[in-house]
């Protein structure tokens, strides 16, 4: 730690350029999980989500809340985030050429 800033973690530059992940209060949303999971299903006022991170790390690289690991940041922010379900989606197109039954997935 001699002041250098880290390199960008490779899973994180991988999913970017894969597909986007987008996140967003689930009491805000009206639909249900079938509608959100249909492919075209507009998310559009839904923040980009950091990859891999968690609800608060998408609201502190948005600008929401501080950053909760400098002084007393961490009190700006609600308990109550904890508190809600959050959606999580994402589009990408899958290769044919996988040949995985959908619903038997090994793993």
């Amino acid at each position: 730690m001699n002041g250098q800033k880290s390199p960008p973690s490779t899973a994180r530059s991988l999913s970017r350029a894969l597909f986007e992940v987008r996140r967003h209060p689930a009491p805000k949303i009206p639909a249900d999980g079938a509608a959100i999971s249909t492919p075209g299903y507009d998310a559009q006022g839904w923040w980009t989500a950091t990859v891999p991170g968690t609800v608060l790390t998408t609201m502190i690289d948005r600008g929401i809340y501080p950053d909760s690991d400098y002084g007393l940041n961490n009190l700006a922010i609600p308990e109550s985030l904890n508190r809600q379900d959050y959606w999580y989606r994402a589009e990408f197109p899958a290769p044919a050429q996988l040949g995985l039954d959908p619903l038997n997935v090994p793993g």
